[in-house]
């Protein structure tokens, strides 16, 4: 009698940018006896089963992390390149360790899903709630205008209006994040280093207010004579910096201030959460559709990609985990 057993892998190569591999599971056989006089053959015929995307990037999850994410958030877009021309898919997973810490995890892959580029795993700050701030603006006479706490709330209550108005396109009780905001007019001749956070934490206490009450400590110090970036500093108190990164010189207007709060809100503040640039690459400003926010908001966790109505970063079992 003899037997033979076909099996069979195929590649599948789709037009689309969401190619799959198509696999032979054990249990996709059908299977039959033939039979001819004295002899008989055993014949499998396999089927095929595609993998897509979404499960070979779960794959990569349970391989490099040893975690279960049934539906990871990934970001694929071809769009979005660095100026060399490279760009890449890009996964994350935010796992609960408390009401304001997560496991982070994140894979960078080749766009196919095929190859892992990168993965790293960090704790950090859960990107949800609220949070208070005190922020800091320093005084410089060429550039802060007469009434500069004013011009600051407004463009500071503009950030919340967007996460509001976020939260309410998506369906959701409220928004996600809140800035809690506390605002402190310090003139320049007051605080002689303020890109450092020991002489920030001094210069607040000598008007009644302590740092340490805050999570967050914003300083806008928009020199006319020092053109420089911004920075976040991570420690017992999460500190970023804002600096004159545009080289203003004359008394800001609505627009500038709304520009510094968003490099202070949506971006300095993301490095708590875990985002880096590269997340999501870009050259010369191209827009990839998810502003004002820094990153795609999935990366984030603000979307729900599991299909249960929760956002993953709020969902008690985010990424279609079980319990």
């Amino acid at each position: 009698m003899r037997a033979f057993l076909l099996l069979s892998v195929f590649l599948v190569l789709q037009g689309s940018s969401d190619p799959a591999i198509a696999v032979v599971k054990p249990n996709s056989f059908r299977a039959s006896w033939i039979r001819d006089g004295n002899h008989a053959a055993f014949s499998a015929e396999s089927t095929p089963v595609q993998l897509t995307i979404e499960q070979l990037v779960s794959d990569w999850y349970q391989r490099e992390f040893g975690v279960s994410i049934p539906r990871p958030a990934i970001f694929n877009d071809e769009r979005a390149v660095d100026c060399r021309g490279d760009g890449h898919l890009t996964s994350t997973a935010y796992l609960r360790t408390s009401a304001t810490a997560a496991d982070l995890f994140v894979l960078y892959l080749t766009r196919d899903g095929l190859n892992l580029i990168k993965k790293q795993r960090l704790s950090v700050v859960a990107p949800a709630g609220r949070f208070k701030v005190l922020s800091v603006v320093v005084r410089h006479e060429e550039t802060s205008g007469p009434e500069p706490l004013a011009m600051w709330q407004a463009a500071e209550d503009a950030v919340n209006v967007q996460h509001a108005q976020f939260a309410r396109v998506h369906g959701y009780g409220g928004p996600l994040v809140t800035f809690l905001n506390t605002n402190a007019l310090l003139d320049s001749t007051e605080i002689r280093a303020p890109e450092r956070p020991d002489a920030v934490v001094a210069a607040v206490q000598a008007h009644s207010k302590t740092a340490s009450d805050y999570d967050i400590v914003i300083v806008i110090n928009i020199d006319p004579l020092r053109s420089e970036g911004g920075r976040t500093s991570f420690g017992n108190q999460r500190f970023v910096y804002v600096g004159n990164y545009a080289n203003w010189k004359t008394e800001l207007d609505a627009g500038a201030w709304a520009k510094i709060a968003r490099t202070a809100y949506q971006q300095l503040t993301a490095y708590f959460w875990g985002w880096q640039p590269d997340w999501t690459p870009t050259c010369g400003g191209t827009r990839l559709g998810f502003e004002p926010f820094i990153t795609a908001p999935r990366l984030l966790g603000w979307e729900d990609v599991d299909g249960d109505g929760v956002p993953e970063i709020l969902d008690e079992n985010p990424y279609g985990r079980s319990r």
